[in-house]
């Protein structure tokens, strides 16, 4: 195969790697299942999406087809999403919900850069705030990559204890992404595109040259963040008898995918990327919340809300194995494209 590994990690998330079979922090101590979850999950995708490399060289059946899916998957990329060049622009106003604020326009290019936040970016910095500074969602925007969630008009609650629930309590249920993304060292979509000579492949970057994730691709941590931080939200509100509404609860579905499927737009990951993520998740989920019904909500904001899941469905070959194994974990999306 001629795509090289990803390579060297920034120095700054070195120190942050566990070995992926390490068990998520909220997994119940009577539950002794994860390794053998976790690790016949990376089998199944060495050997369906991206083969792991080892020893110098890719390990896993994937090895023998994953140059030409890759290529074929960039080149699906810049028909859905990169029509023109304008790889955001293409799904802009994405909610419909009310904008009662001055300031850019708010479409996935935007929730994308709020959603990997930096209080520097010149965005934010030379705005004129109103009195109200602290409550202001461009302020807070510039600082917090969940303030854009009130535009989505899902379940209220405030601002600072949703950051707490979305983005910390929700990590004790997580993988270990990055010791995967050591292990399965998947070039970023711009890295393969260049191999494989594909001039019509765009990526955006989050802030000016640089994008947050100084690390491999496989598989997407924003699309694991955000259909866990979605499922703890959702799961803390019911524990605190105020479970949300049909409409909440379709909006908070729609603000967990758009995480993940953002990413594919952008063009810093792969279609598969998410995948992987959402095959995992349907793996662990049922351990790491009580409730079938978080369960439920998972899959189907993944099936009914996700665009990337749709396009997949919808346009991936009948034979590919990354989408044979989509279909066994998600059987409800049988028969819906």
């Amino acid at each position: 195969m001629r795509l090289a590994p990803y390579g060297v990690m920034h120095d700054a998330l070195k120190l942050q790697i566990m070995p992926p079979e390490t068990v998520p922090r909220d997994w119940p101590t009577t539950d002794d299942s994860y390794p053998t979850i976790i690790t016949a999950w990376m089998a199944e995708v060495a050997d369906k999406i991206w083969p792991r490399w080892e020893n110098g060289g890719w390990r896993g059946k994937a090895a023998t087809f994953a140059e030409h899916e890759t290529q074929s998957e960039l080149q699906l990329a810049i028909r859905l999403y990169q029509g023109g060049g304008d790889t955001l622009g293409i799904l802009s106003d994405l909610t419909g919900a009310e904008t009662p604020f001055e300031g850019p326009r708010r479409d996935h290019l935007w929730h994308y850069r709020v959603e990997d936040a930096r209080l520097d970016h010149p965005d934010y910095s030379g705005l004129e705030l109103p009195s109200s500074v602290s409550t202001s969602i461009e302020y807070r925007t510039g600082k917090d990559g969940t303030a854009n969630y009130p535009l989505y008009g899902g379940p209220e609650l405030e601002a600072t204890a949703f950051k707490r629930i979305f983005l910390q309590d929700a990590a004790g249920k997580r993988p270990e992404v990055l010791g995967l993304k050591e292990l399965f060292q998947r070039p970023r979509p711009r890295a393969a595109a260049t191999a494989l000579n594909l001039p019509g492949f765009r990526w955006v970057t989050a802030h000016r040259n640089v994008h947050t994730g100084q690390h491999p691709a496989f598989p997407s941590g924003h699309c694991m963040q955000g259909i866990l931080g979605g499922c703890t939200v959702y799961d803390q509100l019911v524990k605190a008898g105020q479970k949300p509404t049909a409409a909440e609860r379709e909006r908070l579905q729609k603000y967990m995918v758009d995480w993940g499927d953002r990413r594919v737009f952008a063009g810093v990951h792969y279609m598969s990327d998410n995948i992987a993520s959402w095959t995992l998740l349907r793996r662990i989920i049922p351990h790491v919340f009580e409730s079938e019904e978080i369960t439920e909500l998972a899959v189907e904001a993944i099936i009914r809300h996700s665009r990337v899941f749709a396009d997949i469905t919808a346009h991936f070959d009948r034979s590919s194995p990354a989408l044979s194994m989509l279909l066994e974990d998600f059987p409800e999306a049988v028969g819906t494209s």
